[in-house]
């Protein structure tokens, strides 16, 4: 069975009763009781699927007429002729409702739009500029020297020749191995610390490598 990128509009009543084309999608479908429905008129609410008034939301009837749910989630359309019409809901991250439904002579409808919200994935941008795979954030003890090594390669930092991050207070940083992905072994040494080290794996990403951010932690010597 086909299956629809939508959420079904939920129900119809009326003064002498709409003909909804289709069954609401069982578990989904809520009927609330509204005021006598004058008719030509086609009215509800819009919300979410936890209840929550949805203002803002873009409606339309055959994809000519059109209108805005307001604070409250509350729309209206006058006017609507008898016959066989089509309303359709859209809601910046939500998925989109459709309903077809028939008024009879002097009938108007009353609907409950309940829309679900949907993930909204952020796509990664690719840029020529190449990152780094170790970012170190290393403490600022004099003496203090790095070595990163990886695939039989060697990158040594001195802590004069790291750069002074205002956001980091008491760290020096630097950057190693530029696009790089695989294991990496760090090791910092300083007079008077213990020598720390740690192993780490740097991934790649659709565009580029998933920087690592390593902080070097010295620990004095007893």
């Amino acid at each position: 069975m086909r299956r629809f990128p939508y959420t079904l509009i939920l129900a119809s009543i009326a003064c002498s009763r709409a003909r909804v084309s289709s069954s609401p999608a069982p578990g989904l479908s809520t009927v609330i009781a509204m005021e006598r429905i004058t008719g030509g008129s086609v009215t509800g609410y819009v919300m979410m699927t936890t209840g929550r008034a949805l203002s803002e939301a873009a409606l339309s009837l055959d994809n000519r007429v059109g209108t805005h749910s307001d604070s409250a989630g509350r729309f209206r359309f006058e006017g609507v002729s008898p016959g066989t019409h089509t309303m359709r809901v859209l809601h910046v991250g939500f998925d989109r409702a459709i309903q077809a439904f028939t008024l009879d002579a002097g009938s108007g409808a009353a609907f409950v739009v309940r829309l679900a919200a949907t993930p909204m994935q952020l796509m990664e941008v690719c840029t020529t500029e190449a990152d780094p795979s170790i970012d170190l954030h290393v403490p600022d003890v004099p003496g203090t020297t790095i070595e990163v090594a990886h695939g039989g390669s060697v990158e040594r930092f001195r802590l004069d020749s790291m750069y002074d991050d205002p956001r980091w207070k008491g760290m020096r940083t630097a950057a190693a191995f530029y696009e790089q992905p695989g294991r990496f072994e760090v090791t910092a040494e300083a007079p008077g610390y213990r020598t720390w080290h740690t192993t780490v794996s740097v991934l790649r990403g659709r565009c580029h490598v998933i920087t690592r951010v390593v902080t070097v932690e010295l620990i004095p010597e007893l």
